[in-house]
């Protein structure tokens, strides 16, 4: 069975497509496969990424996934004929999503051997479910997908030469117990990171995959409920809290990484307003990766201070003399949400504070609890 694309689309879009899928654990909810990247050449047109503190990408911890090839359906019918067989018969399909089912399934099982798996769709309609779609201002595309693992069966790593280590990685318990584990396991002479921009994204799908069950389940198991809060740093923090800006304080990619190391040194598993303002101040002693004049990689000590309650005092300072500007030259002086710095990168999604989310979580469960054993539910 063939699907012919050439005629109406071009699958990998104009400047490329990246497939990741969040694929989650056989017996685990709160568990995703998480591959560890290998570093990456400096060579010419090596990109520089800002969520990758100004260098080209590290090597860390991120959802299995790669660029969709221009012939993926051809390699999709090859490499899994029988999962081919069934998505195209479903007639619900588009060749571009064929494609990004096709590229899942290929690089998900290259880069981490586990190939028990399957793409979900949505039950009622076939489609596929988006977990997040991001365009780049130069067309780029990258895309997550829901996978579903049924068994740790796994053969051998294709992409040796990418990937060096897979583990299923449990967003429930705090990211310095789990990070620690893993520096220790691999050793090396790089410190372990997961990818800022991978965190969000899994974070980002776990509200979608949530809201997805909630419309089919009367009471459902909440991931995003579950994960630890030190995951949800890579958003806005200190949203509510005077000494932060009114919408929230957003930590920086490179600011993070050295947040991380801070974290791992003083043991840190829980950051609330007090912390973020108080411990953050210094210099972590964590060597990090750099490149020199050749373009040979080396490791150096930061240069600077990380000093995160002076940069949170400049932006909450910065952000109420723009609402004070805008409020004095506009009608409407109500302002619901905050563009910021990264408005218009990937780096910004509109999301309510982790504060709000939990609480609007809670509310909405209390709520079942109550249809479904009346208003003294709690003592039940």
């Amino acid at each position: 069975m063939t699907i012919d694309a050439s005629a109406s689309e071009n699958i990998t879009g104009k400047a490329g497509t990246t497939v990741q899928v969040l694929g989650m654990d056989p017996y685990s909810n709160t568990k995703f496969l998480q591959a560890h990247n290998m570093l990456e050449a400096l060579i010419a047109g090596t990109p520089i990424i800002a969520m990758y503190g100004g260098r080209a990408k590290p090597p860390n911890f991120g959802n299995p996934g790669g660029g969709m090839e221009s012939n993926e359906l051809d390699l999709f019918e090859k490499n899994e004929p029988e999962w081919f067989k069934y998505y195209s018969s479903l007639g619900t399909l588009s060749p571009t999503e064929m494609a990004i089912i096709g590229c899942a399934f290929r690089e998900s099982v290259d880069e981490s051997g586990f190939d028990d798996n399957e793409i979900v769709l949505d039950e009622d309609t076939r489609k596929l479910i988006v977990l997040t779609d991001y365009h780049y201002r130069e067309g780029h595309r990258v895309v997550t997908v829901w996978g579903k693992y049924h068994s740790y069966h796994q053969r051998p790593i294709k992409e040796v030469e990418e990937i060096d280590y897979v583990e299923w990685i449990d967003f429930s318990m705090p990211m310095v117990e789990t990070y620690k584990r893993l520096r220790r396991t691999m050793g090396g002479e790089l410190p372990i990171y997961p990818y800022w921009s991978h965190v969000r994204r899994l974070a980002i799908a776990l509200s979608i995959i949530d809201q997805y069950r909630k419309d089919r389940e009367e009471r459902v198991y909440l991931i995003g409920r579950m994960l630890h809060s030190s995951w949800r740093t890579v958003f806005r923090v200190g949203r509510g809290d005077d000494r932060f800006p009114p919408f929230g304080y957003q930590i920086t990619p490179e600011d993070w990484y050295h947040m991380f190391d801070i974290m791992i040194e003083k043991g840190i598993e829980v950051l609330d307003e007090d912390v973020l303002l108080t411990e953050f101040n210094g210099k972590s002693k964590t060597k990090i990766l750099a490149y020199d004049s050749s373009g040979r990689t080396k490791t150096e000590e930061r240069k600077k201070n990380l000093d995160l309650s002076g940069k949170i005092s400049f932006a909450k300072e910065q952000q109420e003399r723009r609402l004070e500007r805008e409020n004095s030259t506009t009608s409407v002086p109500e302002i619901s949400t905050d563009d910021g710095e990264l408005a218009g990168s990937e780096d910004y999604t509109g999301l309510r504070s982790s504060v709000e989310i939990l609480q609007a979580e809670d509310e909405e469960y209390a709520k079942s609890l109550e249809k479904e054993f009346g208003s003294e539910w709690y003592k039940h």
